[in-house]
C-alpha cells in the first residue's frame, strides 16, 4: 500500500506540528505529499477552494492531521462540518491532543475523528509516535480515494 498519499496538516495549536510531521515522514520513507494550513478557517478554505485556494487549489487529502487546541470552538465546528460534507466525510482525521486536554477525547470521537493521539510535550517523543502512525496509516490502512 506504499503509494503516494496526500496529507493535510492543520496547525491549530501554539507549536508548529508541520515540520515535526514532515521530518517523521522523511525518516519512515513514506511517500506523502504534505500540505500545511494554519488553522481550521484555512482548513475550510482549502477544502472548499475559497480564498487563496480558489486560484491555486491543493489536492484533496487522503488523510488529515490536526493539532487540536480544544479551547478553539471553531475547530470542532470545522471538523463537524467536514464529517457532514458528502464528498469529504470519508477522509480520515487524526487529532493530536495534549495530555491536559483529555476531557475533550469523547467530543473528538463524537464528531467523527478517526484517531485521537496524545501529543507528547517533547518533539522527539512526538516524532517517534508519528513514525508509528505513519507506518499504520500508510502501510496497513487502505485510505479512501478523494472524490
Amino acid at each position: 500500500m506504499n503509494k503516494p498519499q496526500t496529507l493535510l496538516i492543520v496547525e491549530n495549536a501554539k507549536d508548529s506540528a508541520c515540520p515535526t510531521i514532515e521530518r517523521a515522514l522523511r525518516q519512515t520513507m513514506h511517500q506523502a505529499d504534505t500540505h500545511c494550513v494554519s488553522d481550521c478557517v484555512e482548513l475550510n478554505h482549502y477544502l472548499e477552494r475559497k480564498g487563496r485556494w480558489e486560484t491555486e487549489p491543493g489536492p484533496i487529502p487522503n488523510l488529515i492531521c490536526i493539532d487540536l487546541d480544544p479551547v478553539d470552538a471553531g475547530a470542532f465546528a470545522s471538523l463537524r462540518a467536514l464529517k457532514q460534507h458528502p464528498d469529504l466525510r470519508r477522509i480520515p482525521v487524526i487529532a493530536f491532543l495534549r495530555a491536559e486536554s483529555h476531557a475533550f477525547l469523547a467530543a473528538c470521537y463524537d464528531i467523527g475523528v478517526n484517531s485521537v493521539v496524545e501529543r507528547p510535550a517533547c518533539d522527539k517523543a512526538f516524532e517517534e509516535r508519528l513514525k508509528i502512525l505513519c507506518d499504520y496509516w500508510f502501510d496497513h490502512v487502505e485510505l479512501p480515494t478523494p472524490r
